[in-house]
């Protein structure tokens, strides 16, 4: 990702915009160029999915993993769930409930 060459001493990102071309790919790039990237804020990325939240997420609690070890906060608006947690991120369906951790082979 251009940003995460630029700027890899980024510590807050926030996305904000219905374009699709934003995608979750682009979304991992940033977070392994961002090494310090520490609040991941998007707000109506049409182009990131649920899946590509649980990567992120199951990245950034995954120990020894230091492109994402940084990484402690995840905002999102406009999604039918939401992320949260300190020590370890998990996915909150708004619409249910149900709370998710995501593991490896999930």
């Amino acid at each position: 990702s251009i940003i995460g060459e630029i700027c890899a001493n980024l510590r807050y990102f926030a996305y904000i915009g219905s374009n699709s071309d934003f995608t979750g790919k682009g979304v991992l790039a940033l977070l392994e160029g961002c090494k310090k990237l520490e609040v991941l804020e998007l707000e109506q990325a049409k182009g990131v999915t649920k899946d590509d939240i649980q990567t992120i997420v199951h990245l950034a609690n995954k120990k020894g993993n230091d492109k994402f070890d940084c990484l402690k906060k995840v905002d999102l608006w406009g999604y039918p769930f939401v992320v949260e947690g300190k020590n370890k991120l998990r996915i909150k369906d708004l619409r249910t409930g149900e709370r998710r951790v995501r593991l490896r082979n999930d």
